[in-house]
């Protein structure tokens, strides 16, 4: 309840001493306020093995309802010349929205193979990857590396280290051949192909909008007085919603000194929430909302809308709190 309290209380005194950020604060009140920071709660309470077949169950509709909605919907507006362009292409929205559906079905095919989880986990991916949004493809890819590199018990590790640079080994020589045969495929189902034209035009990781942003916030940041901005502080120099860097948002907001106290103390508590972890299913689940909040927000969106970086903080508390409970019951019982 302090927590709560204290992101209310910062958030209503930006209103006082940043004036000018009112009209962008009144804006994001209503999901930061009732989205967001109340998800701190549910990460207080997360235990991942009693909302594990229940999250997954509804991973698993997400995933079929959107690609249905945009391989048969989508595709048919397309065709018909109703749906516009930018409700096809580069749907950001969409591919964040079915991240964490997808990393959820994928984690239950890693920890356990079916051909139900490796179709619709595979079938979720290329959806995903014809949004034509680079932070998911790029976080989801992360996920996988790490579970199967740090929780997958398996004795044929190597092996699969083999197979897997095998096929980097054919993707490359053999790039050209399947990214003309994905262009055919996304354009016939009329999805995006922006990423498949970055990367044959190696701009995969160049992004000129963003590079102007960064370098306009970071010399602000410099400018800036020991309190920052106050929250939405991009709003008085930027039409642009966010600066799609956690740090720069912090250091931005709160200034210097005190966005750099609020980073180490997230460190410490991502760090503790990682020691006292006992298990798989605690470490990858804390994976998943790393990646989902602030892994996610170093690339996209803006820490007032995003719900699974107050769960991490929650989530964190619980482990801490549910070792040291672990840890007492053993010591009552020993006396």
């Amino acid at each position: 309840m302090l927590f709560f309290l204290f992101g209310l209380i910062i958030y209503t005194s930006t209103f006082l001493f940043f004036p000018d950020n009112t009209e962008s604060l009144l804006k994001y009140i209503p999901v930061f306020i009732f989205t967001a920071l109340p998800c701190f709660f549910l990460g207080i309470i997360l235990e991942e093995k009693c909302y594990e077949k229940s999250f997954y169950l509804l991973s698993l509709l997400t995933i079929f309802a959107m690609a249905g909605y945009y391989l048969v919907f989508v595709q048919a507006s397309n065709y018909s010349g109703s749906f516009g362009e930018d409700a096809v292409n580069d749907n950001m929205a969409a591919a964040y929205g079915i991240l964490p559906h997808l990393l959820l079905v994928i984690w239950m095919t890693l920890r356990k193979m079916n051909l139900l989880n490796v179709c619709m986990s595979i079938g979720g991916f290329f959806v995903l990857f014809t949004f034509g949004t680079r932070g998911p493809l790029l976080l989801s890819s992360l996920f996988i590396l790490y579970y199967l590199f740090f929780e997958k018990k398996s004795k044929n590790k190597f092996l699969i280290l083999i197979l897997l640079l095998a096929l980097v080994v054919i993707v490359f020589i053999y790039l050209d051949y399947i990214l003309f045969f994905l262009y055919r495929l996304s354009s016939d189902m009329g999805m995006s192909v922006r990423i498949i034209e970055k990367i044959a035009t190696d701009e995969l990781t160049y992004s000129a909008g963003r590079n102007a942003l960064y370098g306009e916030t970071i010399q602000r940041i410099l400018d800036g007085g020991i309190f920052g901005y106050g929250i939405r502080g991009i709003s008085s120099f930027s039409t642009a919603p966010y600066t799609h860097n956690l740090l720069l948002d912090f250091w931005l907001d709160f200034g210097i000194l005190f966005g750099s106290i609020y980073i180490i103390l997230m460190l410490i508590l991502y760090v503790l929430g990682w020691k006292n972890a006992k298990n798989e299913g605690e470490r990858t689940c804390l994976v998943f909302l790393l990646i989902m909040g602030p892994l996610h927000l170093m690339l996209s969106h803006t820490y007032l809308t995003c719900g699974y970086l107050f769960c991490s903080f929650g989530y964190c508390l619980y482990l801490i709190r549910h070792s040291h409970s672990i840890h007492d019951a053993k010591q009552s019982k020993s006396f």
